[in-house]
């Protein structure tokens, strides 16, 4: 059993990390704006209500390195589903808030696992096909390159033991039995579709925590 920092609650893909977590018997400490839709959220679509290892905590500024000090102690795992729009720098500047709040508790935490996306990499982006390249990829390349600069800002870090999970296109339903593909260093699957279940991005995402995979490293997956 561990204790997990999870960014990015609200989420759909958060949520299904969130329960998850929780159904594993791990503790969790869930970071959200909105501690009502959260709560309302968990009972609604996992039929989670006041769960005895779930302790959420209101955060106004999740970009603020001070407001996330408290909340970031005492735990084994950062993890982030967090999502921003076009226009945004939001995979940034929560990265450096994150690590920061990280490195000012002596001794604490330094293990973080985000959620990005394929083709962060702009060099990886001739991979995707044709017709995702000059449609979904000139809309989403402005998020895509953000994620690639808190990437970036990561292997930058000494002291983050880091790991970015990238699934391709996100899709909704219950969590698979799937086995899964990844590689590490790669931003994207060779030879297949990669669409995937939120919910077994979620499954991924812990089973790095429990197995302990991917340290300080970028790794791309997708269902087997």
């Amino acid at each position: 059993m561990k204790t997990l920092a999870i960014f990015g609650a609200t989420g759909q893909t958060g949520l299904h990390l969130v329960a998850q977590a929780l159904f594993k018997g791990h503790n969790v400490k869930a970071i959200v704006r909105n501690e009502a839709k959260l709560k309302e959220s968990l009972e609604k679509d996992h039929d989670i209500k006041d769960h005895e290892n779930l302790n959420i905590i209101k955060v106004d500024d999740m970009f603020d390195e001070k407001q996330l000090e408290e909340p970031l102690k005492d735990v084994d795992v950062c993890l982030s589903t967090l999502g921003f729009g076009r226009g945004s720098t939001g995979y940034v500047d929560v990265t450096k808030a994150m690590s920061k709040a990280l490195l000012t508790n002596e001794n604490g935490c330094r293990r973080c696992i985000f959620m990005h996306s394929w083709y962060s990499e702009p060099t990886a982006r001739v991979n995707c096909p044709f017709f995702l390249r000059w449609t979904l990829l000139l809309f989403i390349g402005p998020i895509l390159d953000n994620m690639r600069k808190a990437e970036e800002f990561l292997q930058g870090q000494e002291d983050i033991d880091y790991s970015v999970v990238l699934p391709a296109g996100l899709v909704n339903g219950k969590a698979t039995d799937c086995e899964f593909l990844s590689t590490e260093d790669s931003w994207f699957v060779p030879g297949v579709s990669g669409r995937i279940q939120r919910a077994d991005v979620a499954r991924y995402m812990l089973k790095v925590v429990e197995e302990d995979l991917h340290h300080k490293k970028i790794v791309a997956i997708s269902p087997k």
